[in-house]
């Protein structure tokens, strides 16, 4: 293969793939974290300062798996956005405010026709239903319409 060549088609793609964020918002992160105004916010909401070598690492990754394809780099930014995933909902899933349901309410699927009646009875509904019926929507009663042109 040439230098250049991508090496990898879309069967050698990681699972996960789809976590992969585009390449500019890695740099972003990155810059937000090391920048004079992010180091302020770590140190006034954390007390230390974050350690910003990840997002410049992912983002060094990022494109070198654009650039060559190489799955490897894009499998190091997937271990490193399941880390921050799970990192996220840590607090959700160890919380015990909320009970987690184990399936759909008992009212999910309720009848609908009170709603469906009131939405026929509509003016919008029976204008629609003319013009199914003859193509064309004919004057209202009053001969009024709002027209923007």
């Amino acid at each position: 293969m040439a230098a250049g060549e991508r090496k990898n088609v879309i069967s050698d793609l990681p699972e996960d793939v789809w976590l992969l964020r585009p390449c500019e918002l890695y740099l972003e992160e990155f810059s937000d974290c090391a920048s004079a105004k992010g180091r302020f916010h770590q140190y006034y909401t954390v007390g230390s300062s974050a350690d910003c070598e990840r997002w410049q690492q992912d983002y060094k990754n990022c494109l070198k798996f654009r650039n060559t394809g190489d799955t490897e780099a894009a499998e190091a930014i997937i271990a490193n956005e399941k880390e921050r995933r799970a990192a996220r909902l840590k607090g959700a899933r160890e919380n015990n405010v909320w009970d987690y349901r184990q399936g759909p309410p008992p009212e999910w699927k309720a009848d609908l026709s009170k709603w469906t009646n009131e939405r026929q009875e509509s003016v919008l509904a029976k204008a629609q239903e003319q013009k199914e019926r003859t193509g064309t929507i004919s004057a209202q009663e009053d001969g009024s319409r709002c027209v923007i042109s």
